[in-house]
């Protein structure tokens, strides 16, 4: 399960999660901030493993602070922060993607954490169509990170540090955002 959630801020003391965006099976699913958990926490406790970036230190954390519980930081988790260190793959999420050649929608190339929080306040205040773009935003964090996924899997172990055997599914595939209308 890809995991990825977008805050208020960088403290879970502090500030709160507002959405939580996850890919299983080749599906996006998204929880919002006021409306019933229960499919999000019912994904990730059926989830063998997750996969997030800067997970370990900040979504799981965060997570298991809003709903009181230990079932995020519980379970294993590929941590691609830490993975794509041991491949020298250095600074955030989006400045691998560009390395690696990941390509975001033109009207996303620019947004980013501090530009995922005025989205959630624009919506707090009004508009719906900034809700839509910070669930596209997190959509493609979690595209990204499964990219990530992929381009070290293929690119780095299969053959090198672990034999090639078969042909393995990828995580990456081009998939669009279905409508949220």
């Amino acid at each position: 399960m890809f995991l990825d959630i977008e805050t208020t801020g960088l403290s879970p003391q502090y500030h709160y999660v507002t959405m939580a965006g996850w890919m299983q099976q080749g599906q996006y699913h998204y929880w919002i901030q006021g409306t019933d958990s229960s499919e999000l926490i019912d994904a990730v406790t059926r989830a063998k493993l997750l996969v997030t970036f800067n997970g370990i230190m900040f979504d799981c954390k965060f997570l298991d602070s809003a709903f009181n519980t230990h079932v995020f930081s519980s379970k294993p988790n590929i941590d691609l922060m830490h993975l794509c260190r041991r491949y020298d793959l250095k600074g955030g999420q989006k400045a691998i993607e560009r390395n690696l050649k990941f390509s975001r929608p033109k009207s996303l190339q620019e947004t980013d954490g501090k530009e995922a929080i005025a989205l959630w306040y624009d919506f707090i205040f009004g508009n719906t169509k900034a809700l839509k773009s910070l669930i596209e935003y997190n959509f493609y964090d979690i595209q990204g990170m499964t990219f990530i996924m992929d381009w070290i899997f293929f690119k780095k172990i299969r053959g090198k540090e672990f034999p090639q055997c078969g042909d393995p599914q990828r995580f990456y595939s081009k998939l669009p955002l279905k409508s949220l209308d």
